[in-house]
């Protein structure tokens, strides 16, 4: 999240307008990521895609650990997913985003 406000912040002139883009991808992010709507509603080709976004992996960890007492362990695979997407945020963070 802190890269696509830093790409955001890369490609839009004002903050005004930064405060638009992000909340015009953050506020559907939110809700196809199982924090509102569970994602088995979903069609099946529109699931699988929504269980690769960091968003819907930390909402499930985070529910795993507080609500039913997952260890950290058990979500081995999402940290390597949150690890991916970190390298590749930052790859285009480094690419698009300049001190101005």
């Amino acid at each position: 999240m802190v890269s696509l406000g830093a790409v955001i912040g890369a490609v839009v002139r004002t903050t005004e307008s930064a405060n638009n883009v992000a909340s015009v991808l953050t506020v559907p992010l939110a809700f196809v990521s199982d924090a509102y709507f569970p994602i088995d509603r979903f069609p099946a080709q529109v699931s699988g895609f929504l269980r690769w976004l960091p968003s819907t992996e930390f909402i499930d960890a985070l529910r795993g650990i507080a609500m039913y007492g997952d260890s950290l362990g058990h979500f081995a695979g999402w940290i390597g997913l949150l690890l991916l997407w970190t390298i590749a945020g930052t790859a285009v963070t480094a690419r698009y985003f300049r001190w101005v």
